[in-house]
């Protein structure tokens, strides 16, 4: 218990600097999102959810969760990580298109970790393993092959770490990705209906599983109908609030965990659950 007690302690430590760090990185991403004239309605989505994930995990952090607040804040930094595509620094681009996805890996371990920020059921860690794996080493994959500027007329920012030149070989590697994610995303709904049951949640209220399973559903319904369909402009900006929409959802219902002394009751005994290491979506 003292070791898990010591590790909670230490997580909660890195809080507040994982929520300095997602705010620089969101100013960064809207000084570059302004320097490409942005719509309004996606640049207050970005602004917005990020803002609201990283207060959400504050919020979780003065209330005691060494565990779940830092989660929730890794989501909001991550997610302001996709707009530093748009850099005219090379570096940051082909960085920013490595960690794309890493804030759907942390949403899903998020949500998965409620209440006290270690994932049950137990074999949702080798699902969140699997979206971290994927998130990283597919996120590299599409790094290391995303240089449209070779095969299109484009006005499109320099990848530094991109080594080849080939679509055909990008779109290979973009289709496995996106396979693959939205396999995983789906999956993801499994873990969450078993945690319906009490003891998948410590006793801990269902309002925040089912609001993570109608935030899951939303993103995935939006990633399918924004891959498969040709939208208007419109309804590009409408299928990405949805997105934001279900993330900001499932990361709000964490309020219903209400004080210190709430998370202390429903912290499960020493070694009763795996506690995966990076182990997303």
């Amino acid at each position: 218990m003292s070791t898990s007690r010591t590790s909670d302690r230490s997580l909660s430590r890195l809080t507040p600097w994982v929520v300095v760090a997602g705010l620089v990185l969101g100013v960064l991403g809207v000084i570059t999102a302004l320097d490409n004239d942005p719509l309004a309605s996606l640049l207050t989505r970005y602004i917005v959810v990020g803002l609201v994930c990283l207060a959400v995990g504050y919020w979780l952090f003065t209330k005691g969760s060494g565990r779940l607040g830092v989660l929730v804040a890794l989501t909001g930094a991550a997610w302001y990580i996709p707009e530093l595509q748009d850099s005219n620094q090379g570096l940051l681009v082909g960085l920013a298109i490595m960690f794309e996805g890493v804030f759907r890996a942390t949403f899903a371990h998020s949500v998965l970790a409620y209440p006290d920020g270690r994932i049950r059921p137990h074999f949702g860690a080798w699902l969140v393993g699997a979206g971290y794996v994927l998130t990283l080493v597919g996120g590299l994959a599409r790094a290391l092959t995303y240089q449209p500027y070779y095969w299109e007329s484009c006005e499109c920012p320099r990848n530094s770490l991109a080594v080849w030149h080939t679509e055909s070989v990008y779109n290979a590697v973009n289709d496995t990705y996106l396979l693959l994610g939205l396999v995983l995303g789906v999956a993801l709904l499994v873990p969450l209906a078993l945690k319906l049951s009490p003891e998948n949640r410590d006793g801990a209220s269902a309002v925040p599983v089912w609001a993570a399973i109608a935030g899951t559903t939303m993103i995935i319904i939006s990633a399918i109908l924004r891959e498969a369909l040709d939208l208007s402009e419109g309804g590009l900006v409408f299928w990405l609030w949805v997105e934001g929409i279900g993330i900001s959802i499932a990361v709000i219902s964490f309020l219903i965990l209400g004080s210190r002394q709430r998370f202390a009751e429903v912290r499960s005994p020493a070694g009763s659950i795996a506690d995966p290491s990076p182990s997303p979506p």
